[in-house]
Formats: structure tokens, C-alpha cells, sequence
């Protein structure tokens, strides 16, 4: 009888501990899944530098009157200069502090009559393409233009050209009060 109990519990503790082993290779419960990696590379190399970051027209009564809805009337102008980007695609975006009724019109304190508003567009002697026209006018509500705008430097030290066009805004009478004007805008290039 000792030898049959004997058997027994080694016979039921063989049987237990095969219960609670696993066959190798086989996956931990909860232990496998799937892990997304993402990043950004930035490109540190790249910067540009301002000329100014003010800029002034003058015109006069007779100039404003005389003009048709959208001339063109001033365009004062500034120039980066983008340094070690060669060869790297970037595009602009530009946000009014005042923004007209459309996403092109950026207009200006002190123009109660809205007369006067402004685009602004990029150019270069090569690489700048999109935008709208040929002045590669973007929107200056943070928007991206229909034709996004490319600028593709090609020197380490390109000089892009960032201008206001302040042109006609509908055919409104020139107010008498009319006089000093002002207005800013936030530029951002970026890289595409």
C-alpha cells in the first residue's frame, strides 16, 4: 500500500507540472504585439536671415482715386537671404493681422473705408515656382495656396525676395481722414 500511494503522488506530480509548462517557442499570453515608430529629420543646416523687417510706401490722394480695383499701387519690398539650404525644397506661409474677406487681402489699420490692402508674393532669380501669378502671391490667412509655392534654393546663399503689393481694394471714395497706415503680417518658410 506504501508503494501504491508512493506511485501515486509521483504520478500526480508528474501530471501537475506538465499542466504548468509551457512547449518551447510557444508566445507569453499578452506578450506580442505591434509598436509604430515615427520621426522627423530637421535639417539645422539651413537658416536665413532678414533685412529688414519694416517696410513703407507713400501715395497719394490722386493715386488711389485714379486707380481700378486690384491695381497695384506700392511694393515695398524685404529680402532673406536663405543660408546652406541649396538643393532643399521649402514653401511660405503668411498670416495678416488684419485679414480682408478673402484669404489673398491683408488689409491696414488706419483705412476705415477699406481703399487699400495688400498681397504678398515671393521671388527669386530662379527656383520659386507656384503661388498664385507671377508674383507667387500666397494666401495671407495661413492657408496654403492652390498651387503651393515652391522655393528651391540653388546657392548656399540665395536671396529670396518677399514683397507687399499694396493695391486698390474695391472703388470706395478716398475717406479726407485718410492718412497714416498700418499693418503687419507673420511669414513662416518651412520645409516641404
Amino acid at each position: 500500500m506504501k508503494r501504491k500511494l508512493k506511485y501515486a503522488v509521483i504520478l500526480a506530480g508528474l501530471m501537475g507540472s506538465s499542466v504548468s509548462m509551457a512547449a518551447t517557442g510557444d508566445a507569453v499570453q499578452g506578450a506580442s504585439g505591434t509598436i509604430n515608430v515615427s520621426g522627423r529629420i530637421s535639417f539645422t543646416t539651413c537658416s536665413a536671415t532678414i533685412d529688414s523687417a519694416s517696410q513703407s510706401f507713400a501715395l497719394n490722394r490722386a493715386d488711389i482715386s485714379g486707380a481700378a480695383a486690384g491695381a497695384s499701387l506700392a511694393s515695398p519690398f524685404t529680402t532673406l537671404t536663405l543660408n546652406s539650404c541649396s538643393g532643399y525644397p521649402l514653401t511660405a506661409k503668411v498670416t495678416a493681422n488684419k485679414p480682408g474677406t478673402d484669404s489673398m487681402t491683408g488689409l491696414l489699420d488706419g483705412d476705415s473705408a477699406g481703399v487699400l490692402g495688400y498681397n504678398v508674393g515671393f521671388s527669386a532669380a530662379a527656383g520659386v515656382t507656384g503661388g498664385v501669378g507671377d508674383n507667387h502671391e500666397v494666401p495671407v490667412d495661413g492657408s496654403a495656396a492652390a498651387t503651393p509655392l515652391s522655393i528651391i534654393p540653388d546657392a548656399n546663399s540665395y536671396a529670396l525676395k518677399m514683397t507687399t503689393y499694396v493695391k486698390r481694394v474695391g472703388s470706395a471714395a478716398v475717406p479726407g481722414d485718410l492718412g497714416a497706415l498700418t499693418g503687419s503680417y507673420t511669414y513662416t518658410i518651412n520645409y516641404l
